[in-house]
């Protein structure tokens, strides 16, 4: 869903090529540095 979003803004608006290509891993990355235990990940926290 996020390639084709990505492709139809492309087309229309932003004339950068092929950048729907690795807009899927932008928005990984992304997700990975607000939420680095994933996106559904809880913090285990161990107790000593």
């Amino acid at each position: 869903v996020l390639e084709n979003w990505a492709q139809y803004l492309d087309a229309e608006w932003l004339n950068w090529g092929n950048m729907y290509t690795i807009a899927p891993f932008y928005a990984l990355i992304l997700i990975l540095l607000v939420k680095p235990y994933g996106l559904f990940g809880t913090q285990n926290i161990e107790r000593v």
